[in-house]
């Protein structure tokens, strides 16, 4: 079991984003399932699950082509029950209308008050990511990667079994079961084709039988 979020990222290309994310939470907690939230403004924007505890979410995308997700940063200290929900991080950035860069950079100077994470987030143009861990704002290279319970390109059990190119063949193969895999622009985004892409793409019919 193990959060882990990995990504083919090829910008300037039709589909520069490619994101695959599994959440490692308890069973416990109260969730809702993928969906458009309710709310006025840019709340409405919002096509993700949501932590019915705290309020946040895991993953999350808009109508307008943003997306960010999280992993929790697995540490030897015990988490602070009192400190904020991490997924309110995602929720704040599909709300905003900020650049990746300044929202990361703002976000730096209060990560402390979060128990530890790894954010990533795209902005339609831009693709970064933030460990809270030292505050550093990571520039993921083109191509293929991933991010589980430890720092940004740092190797760990779920990635590392995989060799690059195997990992590449299982986890963004060019079709799943012989079905083409669906690309959506931001252009694209509206509400029925958002709707209709997410469905295809979570289908688990769909998915490849081993990763």
């Amino acid at each position: 079991r193990v959060c882990i979020v990995a990504w083919n990222w090829q910008p300037g290309t039709s589909t520069p984003l490619l994101l695959l994310s599994n959440r490692d939470e308890y069973y416990a907690r109260p969730t809702t399932p993928l969906h458009w939230w309710d709310g006025a403004g840019s709340t409405a924007n919002i096509l993700a699950g949501q932590d019915l505890q705290a309020g946040g979410t895991w993953l999350g995308i808009t109508r307008t082509g943003r997306l960010a997700a999280i992993t929790n940063y697995r540490c030897v200290e015990p988490i602070l029950a009192t400190s904020p929900s991490r997924g309110e991080l995602v929720a704040k950035f599909l709300q905003d209308d900020m650049d990746a860069a300044t929202y990361l950079q703002q976000l730096a100077c209060v990560a402390k008050d979060y128990n530890p994470f790894n954010l990533l987030v795209f902005d339609g143009t831009q693709l970064l990511g933030l460990q809270s861990r030292d505050g550093k704002v990571v520039e993921p290279c083109v191509g293929i990667g991933a991010v589980s319970n430890a720092d940004f390109q740092t190797p760990w059990p779920m990635q590392a079994s995989h060799p690059t190119n195997n990992f590449r063949k299982r986890v963004f193969p060019r079709n799943l079961n012989g079905r083409c895999l669906p690309s959506l622009s931001p252009r694209q985004a509206t509400e029925p084709a958002l709707a209709a892409w997410c469905e295809s793409v979570n289908s688990t019919s769909n998915l490849p039988s081993k990763v």
